[in-house]
């Protein structure tokens, strides 16, 4: 049986920004993950080795030029700003130190392929998720494509403090069709600080 999937998730309030295109981001990170979950589960119903090795996925993570929001830019949000985080921001854009880069992770296996990409400011001191005018800020989860899987996002989103942002995609993945009694959960993180530097 061969079943497609797609799932589409938007985390925050902003107007959802189209996907970073290939050529604007350099990979800053790439490695191999293999869920601890997904490998007992397949070798409890007596799964093959092929089976196991869908369990690593390739995590990669892609982060483009950092840009300057201009004055306009930042006057636009300050109807989602406080009075004192407006003017902290307005100082800052001011001395040209609010900086925005757009970012992407993508996850492969083989079978399936996820990703979450969007937008983060940061200015030395905060980095946070938000949208300035044309500078659309926001966070998207989705399920490129599944092949033997259907897979569900279950989480999309971020939390840490003011000078660090944990950015993250959450799927559960089940062998076949959804329900199947073979099912795990997977999660994927970037972390991002106030100096903008970008790891997973």
């Amino acid at each position: 049986m061969i079943l497609a999937s797609s799932t589409l998730m938007v985390a925050t309030s902003a107007s959802a920004a189209a996907p970073v295109q290939e050529g604007q981001l350099k990979v800053v990170s790439s490695q191999k993950v293999t869920s601890s979950e997904c490998v007992a589960k397949v070798q409890a119903r007596g799964g093959s080795g092929r089976e196991v090795a869908a369990c690593t996925s390739t995590v990669t993570l892609a982060v483009g030029a950092e840009t300057h929001p201009s004055s306009k830019d930042v006057a636009s949000a300050r109807s989602a700003l406080s009075p004192r985080e407006f003017e902290a921001l307005s100082a800052a854009a001011v001395a040209g130190t609010v900086r925005a880069a757009p970012f992407q992770q993508g996850k492969n296996n083989g079978t399936d392929q996820e990703e979450q990409y969007g937008r983060v400011y940061y200015d030395g001191s905060r980095v946070w998720i938000a949208t300035y005018g044309r500078y659309t800020g926001s966070h998207i989860c989705k399920v490129d494509w599944a092949v033997g899987y259907d897979v569900t996002n279950t989480g999309c989103g971020d939390y840490g403090s003011s000078s660090q942002r944990s950015i993250y995609q959450k799927w559960k993945f089940s062998l076949g069709v959804k329900g199947s009694p073979v099912s795990w959960e997977e999660t994927s993180t970037i972390f991002v600080n106030a100096s903008g530097r970008f790891w997973q």
